[in-house]
């Protein structure tokens, strides 16, 4: 069984928290605090199925770990993305609501999004709800981005 404590607190959605995990840094560990959160992880959780079993490419989608028992109850291991120097990543809604930041950015977040749809669309991916502050901007080494759906 995980421990999971405060200083592990990663952020909280509407019916989900999320937590660093313990004993790998590379991993966080979602968890339902509300019906309706856990509703969403197991539509996700079949969802992810589907689209293994069609042999969809899905790396736009951070990579799914598997169930683990914490002190907390079950929760849901996934790939915790960080950028190039392990610092947090920025949202799309972070750039958003920064007029410097998106101006510098401009074109390079819109290639970007725009090939998160084609990659979306092409693999058959639907999410039920893609608002920026699910989609996560990762830096890369020579400063580029990627944009992934979370």
């Amino acid at each position: 069984m995980l421990n999971l404590s405060e200083e592990l607190f990663l952020g909280k959605g509407t019916h989900k928290k999320c937590y660093l995990h313990p004993e790998d840094s590379s991993k966080c560990i979602k968890m339902a605090y509300t019906y309706e959160g856990e509703d969403d992880l197991q539509r996700e959780l079949r969802y992810l199925k589907v689209l293994r079993r069609k042999g969809k490419n899905y790396s736009v989608l951070p990579r799914y770990y598997g169930a683990v028992a914490t002190n907390l109850g079950e929760g849901h291991v996934y790939e915790y993305l960080v950028n190039f120097d392990g610092s947090k990543c920025r949202t799309l809604e972070d750039f958003l609501e920064d007029e410097q930041m998106l101006s510098e950015h401009f074109e390079l977040l819109v290639a970007k999004l725009r090939q998160l749809k084609t990659d979306l669309l092409n693999n058959e991916i639907i999410t039920m709800g893609l608002f920026p502050e699910n989609i996560i901007v990762q830096a890369g080494g020579d400063e580029r981005y990627i944009a992934k759906s979370n």
